[in-house]
């Protein structure tokens, strides 16, 4: 099943958007659970959002959807474009959640966005790019 770059977009903005994230930062790895363990994501809770067989188009992903995001008041991205790993073959966002509203360890999603309608990850071949438009947020 198709899924437009919009849409993909749309379910991790309603992911992000709930009161009980305070930030987030989109991200790429080969293993996300390894990631996840870096003193940088200390606090967060990775899930993954895609993967893919080649780690150009999880790079290209991955810029598209912080140049997506950049704006957002919550993202705390602070290279804009692909950074990191060249061989990642997963786009992940990380999650903080505010300390008052943390969910209990088996609240989390398990490595997917559990409350969203797409199920996660999705593939990188699934991705229509056709009507990709840079939108303001």
């Amino acid at each position: 099943m198709k899924v437009t770059f919009k849409d993909l977009c749309s379910q991790i903005n309603d992911y992000v958007a709930q009161d009980s994230v305070s930030c987030f930062k989109i991200g790429k790895s080969i293993e996300t659970e390894v990631r996840e363990n870096d003193k940088e994501y200390d606090g967060y809770n990775l899930s993954d959002i895609v993967i893919g067989n080649n780690p150009a188009d999880i790079s290209t992903l991955e810029s598209k959807l912080i140049d997506f995001f950049k704006s957002n008041k919550k993202c705390k991205n602070e290279i804009t474009g692909s950074a990191g790993n060249t061989n990642a073959n997963t786009v992940y966002v990380a999650v903080s959640y505010n300390q008052s509203s943390k969910p209990t360890h088996s609240e989390l999603p398990n490595r997917a966005i559990a409350p969203l309608g797409l199920k996660f990850p999705i593939n990188y071949d699934d991705i229509d790019f056709s009507t990709t438009k840079q939108q303001k947020k």
